[in-house]
């Protein structure tokens, strides 16, 4: 089972090098999909740096399972460190969010 999670991160990532803003600049139409709010930022930079943000909005996890994601990112994917502020921040928007009721999918236009 890890080697088959090992083998999709890595789909992830590569599948997503093509569509990474450049650091420390995006457009309101670069965001992604990610709703206006608090943390959106952080969540931008933070995720995307690693995998498309696609992979992030497709979840509807609860506070305690975006815990559990974060710091298996940290601890096994080797993502970078979060101070507190940005722990809190990105925790936050994606329990917001992206939690079990995704509040980001009911707040897109209908066509």
């Amino acid at each position: 089972m890890h080697y088959i999670i090992r083998n999709f991160v890595f789909l992830v990532v590569f599948a997503s090098w093509g569509v990474q803003s450049p650091a420390g600049y995006a457009s309101e139409d670069e965001w992604q999909g990610l709703p206006e709010g608090v943390g959106r930022e952080e969540v931008f930079y933070a995720c995307q740096a690693c995998h498309s943000l696609m992979l992030v909005t497709q979840q509807g996890l609860d506070r305690e399972s975006w815990e559990e994601t974060l710091v298996w990112m940290i601890e096994e994917q080797g993502m970078g460190e979060l101070d507190a502020d940005e722990w809190r921040l990105i925790l936050e928007y994606l329990s917001t969010f992206y939690g079990r009721d995704r509040k980001a999918k009911n707040m897109l236009p209908e066509n």
